[in-house]
């Protein structure tokens, strides 16, 4: 997991508890003998990166947040659908009593969603939206079955609809994100610097915590929200690979840690 798809913002949240007197995990910190020596050099770091979004005055940067949350919104709906599909027509297949009677419900599936089900939920949000104009042509021979099935919204015919009108409008917040993203959102150089002291310092924290010897709870206490934000930014760095994005040079990583590179801070994240 690569600590450069942090968003600035998301790396301000994570080590806000490290450097924030009397929370809980500030003083766990303070407690363990092979990290408490980087409380100073994880400050340094937290406060650099404030520092870094103060020249930030992108008059578009709301409305780019906004497209983002709203993106993230659909697009978990719109997994949610596939899912549903996908999982009902498998389900009705196993329960069916022989191969010619779970024909029918395997053959509308793998139509459905011919590649499986992570590449259909775990790719670009412009991929997403290409992808459920093609549902129609996908569904044709099928829909006499599709109709048949009932969900607790209609039938799957009507889970096929919302399937497209949810790629439809994640085709359309793609547009208006590229339409804004022209504008800077704050010093890139600046940024920038700011996020290599930040990822030196976590790598630096990462790398004497696993000589410690902490309990789960602890681990989990520090290391938790972390673990959490970089499952869903790598899921993001894939998303952003597969549009064809590109990164930036790496930087020098602590000893033992995975190598990661800074990037300049982006709006917002895209999927979570």
């Amino acid at each position: 997991m690569a600590l450069k798809n942090l968003t600035s913002a998301e790396m301000i949240m994570i080590s806000t508890p490290w450097t924030t007197a009397k929370d809980p995990a500030h003083t766990l910190l303070g407690g363990i003998d092979e990290v408490k020596g980087l409380a100073a050099r994880l400050k340094t770091a937290h406060q650099k990166l404030l520092l870094a979004q103060e020249p930030a005055k992108n008059p578009n940067a709301a409305k780019l947040a906004e497209i983002s949350t709203r993106e993230v919104a659909i697009d978990t709906r719109h997994d949610q659908v596939i899912r549903g599909i996908y999982g009902v027509l498998g389900s009705l297949a196993e329960l069916a009593p022989d191969p010619a009677a779970r024909a029918p419900y395997l053959a509308a599936r793998d139509s459905l969603v011919p590649n499986g089900l992570s590449k259909a939920t775990q790719t670009s949000y412009r991929d997403e939206a290409g992808q459920s104009k093609l549902v129609d042509q996908r569904a044709e021979a099928h829909k006499d079955l599709l109709g048949k099935i009932k969900t607790p919204l209609g039938t799957l015919v009507d889970a096929l609809d919302e399937w497209k009108d949810l790629g439809k409008k994640l085709g359309q917040a793609e547009d208006e994100r590229v339409k804004l993203e022209g504008m800077p959102v704050e010093n890139t150089v600046k940024s920038v610097d700011a996020r290599n002291a930040w990822i030196k310092a976590v790598n630096a924290l990462l790398a004497n915590l696993d000589l410690a010897e902490i309990s789960d709870e602890t681990r989990q206490t520090l290391l938790g929200p972390l673990e959490d934000a970089l499952q869903k930014a790598d899921r993001r760095g894939t998303k952003k690979a597969a549009a064809g994005q590109t990164t930036t040079p790496p930087v020098t990583t602590a000893p033992g840690t995975v190598p990661t590179t800074a990037e300049p801070a982006e709006s917002d994240p895209t999927k979570t």
